[in-house]
């Protein structure tokens, strides 16, 4: 695994591609082979629009949400380093789009809490 990892780690760093489809593919190969070989075991999500790997967590409301699978290294307030999961909905191109559905979603559902007699 760790040599799929370097060989498409040296493509990208080479940039030899002429095909944006192949970079994108060797991309996520790399963040797939990455995850695997550093986090094993988790179960693999990909975003449906933008294809970047997730996580996903139940906030403390209950809500599920999703986080990038690939961690950022940051510092606490200690200064300590930490690895640091970034919302999806703060990195992902398609962010804006998903609110729409989201919102689409929610006006097509009735609302809550009245019978139907009192619509």
């Amino acid at each position: 695994m760790i040599d799929t990892i370097l060989k498409v780690a040296r493509r990208l760093a080479a940039d030899v591609y002429t095909d944006t489809e192949e970079k994108r593919s060797d991309y996520r190969t790399l963040t797939a082979a990455t995850e695997d070989y550093f986090n094993p075991g988790r179960s693999p999500s990909t975003c449906r629009h933008c294809g970047a790997p997730l996580l996903w967590v139940t906030t403390t409301s209950g809500a599920k949400a999703p986080l990038d699978a690939v961690a950022i290294q940051g510092m606490d307030a200690n200064g300590e380093a930490r690895r640091i999961y970034l919302s999806h909905f703060s990195t992902c191109p398609h962010a804006d789009a998903l609110r729409d559905e989201k919102k689409a979603a929610a006006a097509a559902r009735p609302e809550s809490g009245k019978s139907k007699s009192a619509q």
